[in-house]
């Protein structure tokens, strides 16, 4: 299911994070027109228990979390880019490949 997204992983894995953000921004409009949410990123992310603080969304570790929780921290992320580039520093810092990989591991199990 994820594997639009979860494509991106070689590729943004070598380049700088305001190109892979830039990658992964046009992945997730197209993922998510083509798979749209059950509910608001935010909601998801209240209902896992995830504070709504970009520093909290940023360190968030989704080695247990499902694919919906997983795609709403990348898009809580997004959503924030504007003001604080948020994107690009969780591309630099790995954060993305962490989720990414996450969502790779759920689609290997067939774990929506």
């Amino acid at each position: 299911m994820y594997q639009e997204l979860t494509d991106l992983l070689p590729q943004i894995q070598n380049i700088n994070g305001y190109t892979a953000a830039a990658v992964i921004e046009r992945a997730l409009v197209s993922f998510t027109g083509r798979h749209p949410p059950k509910e608001l990123y935010f909601t998801v992310l209240e209902k896992a228990g995830i504070k709504l603080d970009c520093k909290v969304i940023c360190n968030a570790d989704a080695s247990a979390l499902d694919g919906a929780t997983v795609v709403a921290l990348i898009t809580a992320v997004w959503r924030a880019d504007d003001r604080e580039e948020l994107l690009a520093k969780c591309c630099d810092n790995g954060r993305v490949t962490g989720w990414l990989t996450r969502l790779k591991e759920l689609d290997q199990k067939r774990i929506p």
